[in-house]
């Protein structure tokens, strides 16, 4: 189990030095998804599963599976709180941005791994955010 833990936050390490900065075209959050895609593929097919396809059940019964999440958001304002795109049906969309230097506007992918030692929801041992639009 640790080593898979290990083992996924090096990957997730590869993930980091990946930056994109690009123009959205056409329906944007699709975009997004695939500018996402796009680093997780030059990171040895990392796998993840999209904000909009996790579950609260998903989250809370990992059973020592790796879990990464996919968060695609946009800065709402100067004090870099974010509102969550591929939230699908789930009403909560809120992100906080206010360890991350970036500014009003910005597009981020968010990867969050969770603790696979246990079953919390809110037990996250890494987060990895890059802007994939300004």
């Amino acid at each position: 189990m640790f080593k898979k833990t290990i083992a996924m936050i090096m990957v997730a390490t590869t993930i980091m030095s990946t930056s994109i900065n690009v123009e959205a075209k056409g329906n944007k959050l699709d975009w997004y998804r695939l500018q996402a895609i796009e680093i997780e593929t030059e990171a040895n097919q990392m796998q993840v599963v999209d904000t909009s396809e996790l579950t609260y059940y998903d989250i809370t019964h990992r059973k020592g599976s790796v879990l990464v999440e996919r968060v695609i958001g946009k800065v709402k304002n100067n004090k870099k709180d974010g509102r969550v795109l591929n939230h699908g049906n789930n009403p909560y969309n809120y992100i906080s941005y206010k360890g991350i230097k970036c500014k009003k506007g910005d597009i981020i992918v968010t990867y969050v791994l969770y603790n696979p030692e246990n079953n919390y929801e809110d037990d996250i041992i890494a987060r990895w955010d890059y802007i994939i639009a300004k």
